[in-house]
């Protein structure tokens, strides 16, 4: 009895064997499908990193020296170009008379390694006019079309470099006296709200001129009175 125990043990143990084999692969198998999932899902997930846009250098040939100022300051920005780098990048991207004066600056250098500060200082100096922006925005004034005065305006207000509580004064001061007038009433704090006020303004006051001179530019039709008609 105890020989037919012990054989039906024998045999059963090798099948048991394989059992705990074949759940050990079964684990196995999920674990390396559950790798494989997250490996998929993490290649799917897109990508958020930001690229530095490409920009091109501006060229500059004389004109507008503030303008380009701007555009170099946010180039050299934006790339991370160092001081020392940037009076070399600058230099190719000269032309015509500003590449005749670039050279006239180094070599009136003569061999002094001269700081991009220093550069700005000298082409604003020979390309930005001989009268101060700020001494050219005050005598600003508003001569017919607003639009042209608000673009001469902001023109000027960059070049002045003043802050904007300064500009708003400014700009108020050089509207014709029937625009000012009704936008200082209102005391704007910005020179936005100046800006939509001055429009609302002159459009008012298009609205009543095409009124009083008619459709053509001609008079108005003035209103029949009854004592017009009689006799």
């Amino acid at each position: 009895m105890a020989q037919q125990l012990e054989l039906a043990l024998h045999k059963l143990s090798p099948s048991t064997g394989n059992s705990s084999q074949g759940r050990d692969k079964q684990v196995s198998g999920m674990e390396g499908y559950e790798s494989r999932h997250r490996s998929s899902q993490e290649e799917r997930i897109p990508s958020y990193k930001i690229h530095k846009p490409k920009h091109f250098f501006p060229t500059f040939n004389g004109e507008d020296v503030h303008r380009w100022l701007y555009k170099c300051a946010q180039y050299f920005e934006i790339e991370e170009i160092a001081n020392t780098d940037k009076l070399r990048i600058t230099s190719y991207y000269l032309e015509g008379v500003a590449l005749y004066w670039h050279q006239n600056f180094l070599r009136s250098a003569e061999n002094q390694r001269a700081t991009w500060e220093e550069y700005v200082e000298a082409i604003r100096c020979r390309f930005g006019g001989q009268q101060d922006p700020l001494e050219e925005l005050m005598k600003l004034k508003q001569r017919g079309n607003l639009e042209e005065y608000i673009q001469d305006f902001d023109i000027l207000w960059n070049k002045a470099e003043i802050n904007e509580k300064q500009s708003l004064v400014i700009f108020l001061g050089g509207l014709e006296l029937e625009i000012k007038n009704t936008v200082k009433m209102f005391e704007p704090k910005t020179l936005k709200h100046a800006y939509n006020l001055a429009r609302l303004q002159a459009n008012t006051l298009s609205q009543c001129f095409k009124t009083r001179t008619g459709p053509a530019g001609r008079p108005g039709t003035r209103p029949t009175r009854a004592w017009d008609r009689s006799g």
